[in-house]
């Protein structure tokens, strides 16, 4: 797993500062998550936060790529769970000020209570999807929701489907 994702970072990496046209940022904000689960109700969720930084290339005609790389912390009712996600998105720009985009994430466990490391996978694949807004200059903000496409429930025996769901609202700066 360790391989997969040093893979994945290093081709974003390569792949990102290879071509013209590109910017960079910060951004945090919010994270409204919970869990669905296939079986019974779905716990309460709760709010984390998410911070990070991203990198952005222009294709052409309003199309650019653009990965990221996100500590988030989510979880549900009694359980907090810190992910590292990755998404690689592709970002269509209608105007100066308005973008919308979509993709695949990657999510990485960190940790979290009560041993998550021991039920839950280590690994979260979400489709990524949302827009964004530059208010001026270089702040934007945007909305983002993740839908989770994979089962993190790892307890052998145990064939309750989990899937991470999380909302994102942020604010971020483009420094170039």
């Amino acid at each position: 797993m360790k391989k997969l994702v040093l893979l994945s970072v290093s081709v974003l990496c390569i792949g990102l500062l290879a071509a013209n046209g590109q910017s960079y940022g910060v951004k945090g904000g919010l994270n409204f998550a919970g869990i669905r689960v296939d079986e019974g109700s779905d716990p309460d969720g709760k709010v984390g936060v998410h911070f990070g930084g991203f990198l952005s290339n222009e294709i052409r005609n309003n199309w650019s790529i653009q990965g990221e790389l996100l500590f988030s912390f989510q979880g549900w009712e009694d359980q907090n769970v810190t992910y590292l996600n990755i998404p690689i998105l592709a970002k269509y720009n209608v105007d100066s000020k308005l973008s919308f985009h979509a993709g695949p994430q990657l999510g990485i466990l960190l940790g979290g209570d009560n041993d998550a490391n021991d039920f839950l996978t280590t690994a979260d694949a979400t489709l990524a999807f949302g827009g964004e807004y530059y208010f001026q200059g270089n702040v934007y903000g945007g909305a983002r929701y993740n839908l989770g496409l994979s089962n993190i429930n790892d307890v052998d025996g145990n064939e309750v489907d989990i899937f991470n769901r999380v909302f994102q609202i942020y604010i971020g700066y483009r420094v170039r």
